[in-house]
């Protein structure tokens, strides 16, 4: 498998006006490993396993700031 690709992941949730950009992570091979497996068990690619996660995340951090406000 190429780590550089030019193809859109076609499945991505995105905002009507967000472009799709690259990130590059250096994460311990362990932790990838780990991510990949959870992503294979729910049956999603890792790139839409990481995105949900984050945006889990976020969305978690946005009700907790609410919360004190």
């Amino acid at each position: 498998m190429s780590l550089v690709s030019n193809e859109v992941v076609p499945n991505l949730p995105q905002r009507a006006a967000d472009e799709v950009v690259r990130v590059n992570l250096l994460v311990p091979a362990t932790l990838r490993k780990e991510w990949k497996a959870m992503a294979l068990a729910s049956d999603k690619t890792l790139t839409d396993f990481i995105i949900e996660a984050m945006q889990h995340q976020i969305n978690r951090t946005k009700t907790a700031g609410n919360a004190t406000a």
